[in-house]
């Protein structure tokens, strides 16, 4: 049923007023003071308030910009005894008055009035929500895309890192096969097509995060078939940042990637706590089970550096504790969509 707001101090006036409304399924709570109105609109949803002007504990004026910071879409209309043009002009364009009835009133009439009214006001507040609506998306969509151009200034540098990376990583696979045969080609060629998809996707689930980490890591048993992962755990949850969460999958693989390289048995485990509700740790543990050559420790230092270097400058904070054959990488990410 819709509601309205009578101010009236006839109680005579507003009984029978009340009477003839309800008839119409239109609920008329009564009111006999300014202050009265106020406190009902602050409290419930008014779709419109009809009012006597002669308002007994405050001026109109006032009472009209008090209500109008309260509920700027209701409606209001107004009853008069006497018609005044100067008045009729001021309520209608200084007050934004919508209908003004002058005596003697006509219930029936103000009814069928008020109808239209109340109509227009529906109209007005489904206008306001999808507004509202409107207004939210273009907010999100520019935090999203200056989200996406902070991201790409951070990642301005790490790309040239990252070339260089790669072209490390295929030159030691045609070494280590003087003819790399076409099915090792074609998995080179799509390691680097998935880390690319990584940072350039357009969309993202992240309730499948942790089944994608996975299965880059699964993916990588081509070049190490020892890799073995028993804790995958990631903090996120909807609402994140599609590129931030982005930039944690890619450090993960990257660093797998590294390890898988120059070690055929080595275990990766992933957890994470956020730090603030803009920021969480991801802690990546690496535990090597084989040992490598003299020769190739040289080289997985350099590739070590090229992919801390990368890290770098995609997170806030990356430290590293060495413990015997254990690795714990500590990186510090942004995840919120407004974070900056």
């Amino acid at each position: 049923m819709n509601k309205i707001v009578y101010l009236q101090t006839n109680e005579k006036i507003a009984a029978s007023f009340q009477e003839e409304f309800l008839k119409q399924e239109i609920e008329m709570l009564i009111v006999k003071s300014g202050e009265e109105a106020l406190e009902i609109i602050s409290k419930e949803k008014v779709l419109l308030l009809l009012l006597d002007i002669n308002i007994p504990d405050m001026r109109f004026r006032k009472l009209v910009d008090r209500i109008r910071a309260i509920s700027p879409q209701i409606i209001i209309n107004v009853c008069v005894d006497v018609v005044d043009p100067l008045m009729i002009t001021k309520l209608s364009n200084r007050h934004r008055v919508h209908k003004i009835y002058v005596a003697p009133w006509d219930v029936n009439e103000i009814i069928e009035e008020v109808k239209e009214s109340i109509e227009i006001a529906i109209i007005n507040e489904q206008i306001n929500i999808r507004e509202e609506q409107i207004s939210s998306e273009t907010n999100e969509l520019k935090n999203t895309v200056e989200s996406l151009k902070n991201t790409l200034k951070k990642q301005q540098s790490s790309y040239s890192k990252f070339i260089k990376l790669t072209d490390c990583f295929v030159k030691a696979l045609a070494e280590r096969d003087e003819e790399p045969d076409k099915e090792k080609l074609e998995f080179i060629k799509d390691i680097y097509v998935t880390i690319l998809k990584m940072q350039t996707t357009g969309s993202f689930d992240i309730d499948k995060f942790e089944d994608n980490i996975r299965k880059d890591i699964e993916e990588l048993k081509a070049l190490a078939d020892g890799i073995s992962t028993s804790v995958i755990e990631s903090c996120l949850f909807a609402g994140q940042s599609r590129v931030y969460a982005q930039n944690i999958r890619f450090t993960i693989y990257m660093i797998a990637r590294l390890y898988a390289q120059f070690y055929s048995d080595f275990s990766i485990n992933v957890s994470s706590h956020f730090i603030t509700t803009k920021e969480a740790e991801f802690v990546i543990e690496i535990e090597t089970l084989g040992s490598i050559s003299s020769k190739d420790g040289d080289t997985f230092k350099e590739y070590y550096e090229y992919v801390n270097g990368i890290i770098k400058e995609l997170s806030s904070d990356v430290r590293t504790r060495n413990e015997g054959k254990i690795t714990t990488f500590y990186c510090n990410f942004l995840v919120a969509k407004d974070a900056r």
